[in-house]
């Protein structure tokens, strides 16, 4: 620890006489110290109460200052003028041309310029304190300045944001070297150095591109004049409308993979297979990547070197982990060595900017989520509003104010709301609703309105208007129907929009402004990422940092404005010199602890005068009111929720168990009254690192209600959990509200499908669906030309297919948002990479994505509540499936029947669970097999009839098609899911393992069977020509061909080279064993969903087969029991039933048991399933793959009849012609056909090397009565077993005139002894 930082504030008065002295002889030049009286040029005041609201920038070092500054406040927009446009407007607004000379220009460059004469005064410090030449730099006064030109209520407009952000940049281009005081004098001698051009000066100022280019261009030219060569980089070109992509199935890892017009031209492709094809917007050159391209086929520009290519790890599930780290040490070293090193100063510019630039992207996302909210904005605007009037954009600048609003006189309309702000009424653009329906919602028909009811008053006066508006809303995504005034007008009309199903929002001024600023910002991000490595680099650690103190080898990236707390040393009557040394006493400059946000500062305010008043006070020069004049406090804003409920944020842990003094060093010096190495080396803790979660727990995703509804967190299965609306309005007090307390939501965390630490890229994919669609462009458009840094993409893959994906599919089903712009778009560039196919399906590959991927953090990850996600693939079929069951028609029935409709009488909490819709406590959805379709009314959904499904579909097969996936998802015995990841990180008391995890193929044919039968016909037989015909059979048509699909491409990947590197080929057939066993599970898994299937459509009334008896018995009886798929001819079966006895039964034949088909059996029939059941559960010992080659194959079943179709369509019976199970099992039988088996085991086995798993398997068992009889158990009865239940049959009885007492009460017995035997099958 530095001396002057022990010997503290207390300097002896010759040194103070001399440097105040020396300061008033320079006054001439910009001082440490910003000067309390403002010049007169700018327009600004304390009490401003129009919007935007001026900016208190009081600039020292170490940030902002809030003594003596009540002149420092500034109207950011009055300086975003060019200095050309200025001098023009001045020329015309002024009499004279001397008037116009004598008028100072206002640009950005001169609050840049003091905030750089700040910053240049603190470095000062820091090298003096530390003595250090190597250490990193900090600019809080810059990131005070970005954090009020990017900000909501103080921020520049969209127009001229990119020139602020350009001003920054270039006023810290600084080659001159760094001076090292020797003496607390040296630091007062050094002037600030300004490099903003002077007013006089007309010359356009130069970008950041064009100077990160032009910094590249002079290092890479050095570079090569000393010999060295630069490493390439992947092309990555972002395709325009028209342009020329390439396809080489030669080079390409699969049909996706293009390159661009320039790379094919300027690579050698001679005798390969190439065509090309015009490009619509999107997708990137894959020329580069190496897991994409061949190396062979890249252009020169962009061919990897011996280092960069990636080496085949084989089925390694954590290469996509070491593709990121690998990206992370790359960047590291573009950052760290010529000719991408930067100069030091500009570097740590171009994070605070940029970390800033990225935190306005997610506000932007943030606010346009809130708006769709009601729960959110109404509250949300509020507080903006009365922020407004109050002139105080933070809670900093109440200091000695006198608050004029407040949040409930805002909110009841006793203060009307501020000039220029308003609320405005925005509704979205979607491909589901029809123009006359959106018509119809803007300008409701005057025979559905009710007289005097002012809900029914139309919001489009006329029809007219209301046909502008819709083309214009498809047009641009968007339109704003109607401006209000006032937060009760607004609500209303959000109702009517909102209740007709339509995606709306109600947002102020200033989120219309934010997301304007926001798109400008993210053009400007994509061009500094394009102009320079280093630029990249920190983009990229911006947007997936998941810490707040995670920096990149010192290099500080700040999202939010960070400072040493403006309430340090205020003391009055210290002069300058003194208040900076006190301010430096308690906060040594040199320390990255020194520099908290807002949020930290007033947290550490109100602890250190919890735990020691008098020291604390001593210490940091504070008033302890300096927070007294806050008018009001409300959640914190990284406390986020899914403005449809699918999503909220918790803390970490589920109590704060670090200790008040050790989560600062003023805290530890507050209560020790030690400087010691503790304190110098103790991080700042006062911020806790925070998890999004899934808050959905239901089993199915109805669309209907969750997009009229009002408040969705009181739907069934749909939680809040955080967010500003956990608050009630009359709740709203000074005292800061409580944390979100994660023990309250134990029952969401041992069920929810994701925990994953919040990071900026998880957020903008969540919030994806709620910005404009230029925004939204402008970030898809920025995040493929980042996926050229593997570090980037891996992360990138991890938040999007472990986090957003679930979300995003739900409302993508539902209709929110269209096919064009949305983010699953980006699944075709995730999705067919084989590496991050397997990260995302292994829990410890993905936790380490989802984690912060650096060591040293401060901060460590491995959490009490955990991180956890459902492998890709399984959350990929419970998105489909569930959206199949929430479009049902017994769904839909079920919620309206049990749904409060006036919601405004129901409790904030959800609690009305339904058992069948929806996760209970011990449930999870890697242990609960989801119910088959009802119905088939899913046909008529907007998800089917909108072609929103087969996108998830084809995501699917996107997944089964890499290399080995399918092979691992049908062998979960080799490859299990990991039940450990689901408490990753918890203790067993708070989240118990889970013993049964689904297996995919169970809960792949179990999503086909919701498919079975869809759409069925019946024949007209008379009556006439059929005048109308339903086009449901379209859809089910169209859903049938994209199950068809993912069905090939799961069946066909066992047999094809994708399986190479897991089961490669040998000559004593080992490959085959495991193939038969992944094949074999499928089989068994689709036989299971086909029985279920065909016991519910009534088409199957046993299973079993039936078999010749020396008996009378009715033959239709005997007919109607052999009409099963899985049937097998009872002369194939022999005489294995034969001691089952007929003939003592034959006296009673009235009906005992009635099925589904109205199809009747008797007693006698009844007696022989109860025996077949009785014989085969004594024979439970299954043996597959072996078979004897002296064994009889006289009982062996043959393939016959069991794979036809039980239907008389003559006789009037149903007909679908869509029976995926059917279709699945005969694509596989013709895939494992194309096996090649070698010719050793053919002609050791030639009885027995051809047969199917499953299919053809024969099980020998030994009689247990004693006699050693070998019976012939079949080989389907093991699979059957399991799905015959007493629900699959009607066990009644009756007293006819052929029954009498005596058989009515032994049939009562036989039907309960039946229910008992099938029920414990």
């Amino acid at each position: 620890v530095s001396p002057c930082v022990i010997a503290g504030y207390h300097t002896n008065n010759l040194l103070q006489r001399n440097l105040m002295q020396r300061r008033i002889s320079t006054s001439g030049s910009p001082s440490i110290i910003m000067s309390s009286t403002k010049s007169s040029d700018s327009s600004a005041t304390s009490s401003g109460r129009s919007y935007p609201a001026p900016a208190y920038l009081n600039f020292c070092p170490g940030g902002i200052s809030a003594k003596d500054g009540e002149s420092e406040w500034y109207e950011l927009a009055s300086y975003s003028n060019s200095q050309q446009q200025q001098q023009q407007q001045t020329q015309f607004s002024s009499r004279s041309a001397a008037a116009a000379a004598k008028r100072r220009v206002l640009t950005p460059e001169i609050l840049v310029a003091k905030a750089k004469a700040a910053d240049d005064r603190l470095r000062q410090y820091c090298l003096f304190y530390s003595r250090n030449p190597t250490l990193p730099y900090f600019l809080p006064s810059l990131s005070a300045l970005s954090g009020a030109a990017f900000g909501r209520l103080t921020g520049v407009s969209g127009n001229s944001v990119r020139k602020w952000a350009d001003s920054m940049i270039a006023q810290y281009l600084e080659r001159s070297p760094e001076c090292m005081p020797s003496k607390e004098e040296d630091i007062y001698d050094q002037k600030p150095v300004a490099n903003y051009m002077s007013s006089s000066t007309s010359q356009q100022q130069e970008t950041t591109a064009l100077l990160l280019k032009r910094l590249l261009k002079d290092a890479e030219a050095a570079h090569t004049r000393s010999g060295d060569f630069c490493k390439p980089r992947p092309c990555g070109y972002v395709f325009k409308r028209g342009d020329i992509a390439w396809n080489c199935r030669t080079c390409q890892t699969d049909p996706t993979c293009v390159i661009c017009d320039n790379c094919f031209h300027n690579s050698n492709h001679e005798g390969h297979e190439v065509y090309f094809h015009r490009t619509t917007p999107g997708g990137c050159c894959d020329c580069g990547d190496a897991e994409a391209w061949s190396i062979e086929g890249c252009c020169d520009l962009h061919r990897p070197t011996g280092a960069q290519q990636i080496t085949e790890t084989g089925d390694d599930p954590e290469e996509a982990v070491k593709m990121a780290q690998r990206g992370l040490k790359e960047g590291l070293d573009t950052l760290r060595n010529p000719p991408t090193q930067l100069p030091g100063k500009i570097e740590a510019a171009l994070g605070v900017v940029v970390g800033g630039a990225v935190n306005c992207l997610v506000e932007a996302a943030d606010g346009a989520g809130i708006g769709a909210d009601t729960i959110q904005w109404k509250m949300r605007w509020a507080d903006e509003a009365c922020r407004i009037i109050n002139a105080a954009s933070n809670n900093e600048e109440y200091y000695k104010k006198t608050p004029t609003a407040t949040l409930h006189t805002i909110i009841d309309g006793q203060h009307p709301l501020p000039r220029g702000y308003s609320l405005d009424l925005r509704l979205h653009n979607d491909d589901v609703h029809t123009f006359d329906e959106v018509i119809e919602a803007l300008h409701e028909s005057r025979h559905r309105r009710t007289a005097g009811d002012q809900t029914t008053i139309p919001l489009v006066a006329h029809r007219d208007d209301a046909n502008e508006m819709t083309h214009h809303v498809d047009a641009d995504g968007q339109v704003t129907v109607k401006t209000y005034a006032n937060i009760s007008d607004a609500m209303q009309g959000y109702r009517q929009l909102k209740q007709k199903g339509l995606h709306c929002a109600v947002v102020s001024s200033v989120q219309v402004d934010s997301e304007q600023r926001a798109r400008t910002l993210t053009a400007w991000l994509a061009e500094i990422a394009t102009a320079h490595p280093s630029a990249a680099t920190i983009v990229v650690h911006a947007l997936v940092k998941v810490l707040p103190n995670q920096d990149l080898d010192g290099l500080k990236i700040w999202h939010t404005p960070r400072m040493i707390p403006s309430w340090s040393s205020i003391v009055e009557g210290e002069d300058e010199i003194t208040t900076c040394r006190r301010r430096f006493f308690a906060f040594p400059p040199h320390l990255e602890s020194s520099y908290l946000t807002r949020e930290e500062a007033e947290t550490l305010h109100r602890l250190g005068f919890e735990l020691n008043p008098e020291k604390f006070l001593q210490i940091s020069g504070t008033d302890p009111s300096f927070y007294a004049s806050v008018a009001y406090r409300l959640p914190s804003v990284q406390y986020r929720k899914s403005p449809h409920s699918l999503w909220g944020t918790l803390p970490a842990t589920f109590n704060e168990s670090i200790p008040v003094v050790n989560k600062h060093q003023l805290l530890y010096r507050t209560q020790t009254g030690q400087l010691d190495e503790t304190a110098a080396t103790m991080p700042s803790k006062l911020s806790e690192q925070i998890l999004v979660v899934d808050t959905d727990l239901r089993k199915q995703q109805e669309s209907d209600l969750i997009l009229s509804s009002i408040y969705t967190h009181k739907i069934p299965g749909l939680n809040m959990v955080s967010g500003v609306g956990s608050l009630r309005t009359e709740n709203v007090t000074q005292e800061p509200p409580l944390r979100p307390d994660p023990m309250e939501w134990r029952n969401v965390l041992a069920t929810c499908s994701f925990r994953a630490p919040v990071s900026p890229i998880v957020l903008l994919l969540l919030l994806d669906p709620y910005p404009t669609k230029q925004l939204r462009g402008s970030l898809h458009a920025l995040f493929l030309s980042l996926l050229i840094d593997s570090r980037f993409k891996c992360r990138f893959a991890a938040a999007l297919g472990a986090v957003a994906y679930r979300p995003l599919s739900t409302l993508f089903c539902a209709g929110v948002g269209t096919e064009t712009d949305t983010p699953l778009g980006f699944t075709v560039q995730i999705f067919t990479a084989g590496s991050l196919v397997r990260a995302l399906g292994n829990a410890t590959a993905a936790q380490k994505l989802l984690k912060a991927d650096q060591p040293h953090a401060d901060v460590d990850c491995g959490t009490p509540i955990g991180v956890f996600s459902l492998p890709i693939a399984h959350a990929v079929l419970r998105c489909i499936h569930t959206n199949l069951l929430g479009s049902t028609k017994e769904v839909n029935m079920i919620l309206k029947n049990t749904r409060n409709t006036n919601e405004e009488t129901m409790a904030d909490r959800n609690d009305s669970l339904l058992p069948a819709l929806t996760y209970q406590a011990g449930e999870h959805p890697l242990s609960i097999q989801l119910p088959a379709a009802p119905d088939d009314g899913f046909l008529d959904s907007r998800s089917t009839r909108h072609k929103r499904l087969p996108h998830l579909l084809r995501d699917l097969e996107y997944i089964t098609e890499t290399p080995g996936t399918a092979f691992r998802l049908l062998l979960p015995q080799r490859y299990p899911v990991k039940n450990s990841s689901i408490a990753s990180g918890s203790s067993s008391s708070s989240f118990p393992l889970l013993e049964n995890c689904l297996t995919f193929p169970s809960m792949y044919a179990r999503l086909l069977r919701t498919a079975q039968g869809m759409d069925p016909q019946k024949r007209k037989i008379s009556g006439g020509h059929v005048e109308y015909e339903q086009n449901r059979w379209l859809e089910a048509f169209g859903l049938s061909l994209n199950f068809a699909g993912t069905r090939d491409a799961l069946s066909e990947s066992l047999t094809n080279s994708s399986t190479a590197l897991l089961a490669p080929f040998s000559e004593n057939g080992s490959h085959l064993q495991s193939i038969r066993e992944a094949m074999g599970n499928l089989f068994a898994a689709l036989l299971r969903e086909l029985k279920l299937w065909l016991y519910r459509e009534g088409m199957l009334e046993t299973g079993l087969p039936y078999p010749q008896t020396q008996g009378n018995f009715d033959h239709s009886q005997v007919e109607a029991l052999q009409r099963s798929t899985l049937h097998v001819s009872s002369s194939q079966i022999g005489d294995v039933l034969q001691e089952s006895s007929l003939s003592t039964s034959n006296t009673v034949n009235s009906i005992a048991l009635s099925c589904a088909t109205g199809v009747k059996m008797t007693e006698a029939q009844l007696d022989v399933i109860e025996n077949s059941l009785r014989l085969e559960g004594s024979h439970r010992q299954i043996r597959m793959n072996r078979y004897d080659n002296n064994e009889s194959s006289k009982n062996r079943p043959a393939m016959g009849d069991w794979l036809r179709i039980p239907h008389s369509p003559l006789g009037g019976d149903t007909l679908s012609f869509h029976l995926p199970l059917h279709r699945s099992i005969a694509k596989c039988i013709r895939s494992i056909c194309y096996i090649a088996v070698p010719e050793s085991i053919r002609r050791s086995d030639p009885n027995g090397w051809w047969k199917l798993p499953v299919l053809d398997d024969v099980c020998d068992a030994t009689d247990q009565h004693g006699n050693g009889s070998a019976v012939t158990t079949h080989s389907l009865a093991a699979l059957i077993r399991p799905t015959l239940r007493s629900s699959n049959c009607r066990v009644v009885w009756s007293a006819g005139p052929d029954c009498t007492s005596s058989e009515a009460q032994r049939r009562r017995s036989r039907a309960k002894n039946v229910s008992a035997t099938i029920a414990s099958a």
